[in-house]
């Protein structure tokens, strides 16, 4: 599994997430409201596909 970012709106979870994987990049956002655009802004192109789950 290849993650690409963590996605969270509680910051004190983005905290703790950044702590564990400092080296990762983290949004602080509804993922309910987040678009593939703001995605590929925060983190580079998105896969279209990954395996089984479609994203954008």
């Amino acid at each position: 599994m290849n993650v690409l970012a963590g996605i969270d709106y509680d910051e004190s979870a983005l905290k703790t997430y950044k702590h564990n994987f400092p080296d990762a990049k983290v949004l602080s956002t509804d993922i309910s409201k987040l678009t593939c655009k703001q995605l590929e802004e925060a983190i580079g192109e998105v896969p279209r596909s990954t395996g089984e789950t479609a994203w954008c």
